[in-house]
């Protein structure tokens, strides 16, 4: 297993111009809490899944991560892998449960309490017996790759913010890019600054024939990453309770029930409350063309990737249950915070 503690070192990555980043200098001491990952190097497996007769290849990454900070902190853990030949891949994006439970049955004896990309977010508790174990989960990439790196983002609380030198004032800072789905999001093309990160990045190698090739030894650093911009509308929630889960079994496959409203945020502005229990989120194309849908909320996380994914300043409607009724309420998504997790901390919740 890898063991790997955040350091002092940081590395600028390439694509960043030297000339923006120049002044950064990594602290003599924490700024933030920085939490202790360890990691098993990426491997390969091979399922055959049903109504697909042809094994498809997932690569995944075993990982416990540790909180020796001196303080509890939110986990929310965001993994991306990033190919040589510029593509993309978030972590367990349109993966199977099935291929979870196939590596879980790998490892069982050597991670007996592997926790799934669902239920290892929340809140991370100090000290070793409460390390949590995780998986990370990606379908075949691009085939064409000899190199990619694996980008491990929550890890440490510490951002940056830094002027971009290539910043065009007539140019638009962001365009439009529609998914699958219809659901549009803003990815940034000529953003004024940007905002930085601190994240590990593991490097492999996959030279030779693509149908038998196996990575070389990893490379490990500390880079400063820009950050992804995402949806966010300021709830604090937890997955629902047995009894809660069973009273609403029947009507709804799942809830996040909402335990607190972050003052000044679009959730409270919307009109949304603690006790209230998100059941359904639109997809679709916001209006724009293409088909809206409501998708079930099952758990915590549910609500939170797919809110994630929304356009900041869009508009999303959410199916809430309150006082046993089902209401449709609309949230208009802001951008999250660069500080989200120092925002949490301190921040005003309104627990009514």
């Amino acid at each position: 297993m890898r063991k790997y503690v955040l350091p002092l070192l940081l590395l600028f990555g390439a694509s960043m111009p030297a000339a923006g980043y120049g002044a950064l200098e990594p602290a003599d001491a924490p700024v933030s809490w920085d939490l202790k990952f360890d990691f098993y190097d990426i491997q390969r497996i091979a399922l055959t899944l049903p109504g697909d007769p042809t094994p498809t290849v997932f690569w995944y990454l075993l990982y416990t991560v540790q909180n020796d900070t001196g303080r509890d902190v939110d986990y929310y853990p965001f993994l991306e892998l990033v190919t040589d030949t510029a593509k993309v891949y978030p972590s367990d994006i349109g993966v199977s449960p099935l291929v979870f439970n196939a590596i879980k049955r790998r490892h069982k004896a050597t991670h007996p309490f592997l926790a799934d990309s669902v239920r290892i977010v929340g809140r991370l508790l100090q000290g070793e017996d409460n390390a949590k174990e995780g998986v990370a989960i990606w379908p075949q990439f691009d085939i064409k790759a000899n190199q990619f790196t694996v980008y491990v983002s929550g890890l440490s609380g510490e951002t940056k913010i830094v002027e971009n030198l290539s910043y065009e004032p007539s140019l638009p800072q962001t365009q439009v890019r529609r998914l699958p789905d219809g659901t549009e999001i803003d990815e940034p093309v000529n953003p004024r600054y940007f905002v930085l990160r601190k994240t590990l990045a593991i490097r492999y190698a996959l030279p030779g024939d693509t149908k038998t090739r196996r990575f070389t030894q990893a490379q490990r650093g500390i880079r400063w990453r820009r950050v992804q911009i995402r949806g966010w509308i300021g709830v604090a929630t937890r997955d629902l309770s047995r009894s809660e889960a069973a009273e609403l079994a029947g009507q709804y496959l799942g809830g996040a029930k909402v335990i607190g409203v972050l003052d000044d945020s679009p959730a409270r502005a919307a009109g949304i409350r603690a006790g209230d229990v998100i059941v359904s989120i639109q997809r679709g194309a916001n209006g724009v063309g293409g088909r809206a849908y409501f998708e079930p909320v099952r758990d915590e996380f549910s609500l939170h990737s797919a809110i994630w994914q929304r356009r900041p300043g869009s508009y999303v409607a959410l199916g809430v249950v309150r006082a046993g009724k089902l209401e449709q309420i609309g949230v208009a998504v802001g951008e999250e915070p660069a500080d989200i997790q120092e925002i949490q901390r301190r921040g005003l919740w309104v627990m009514r």
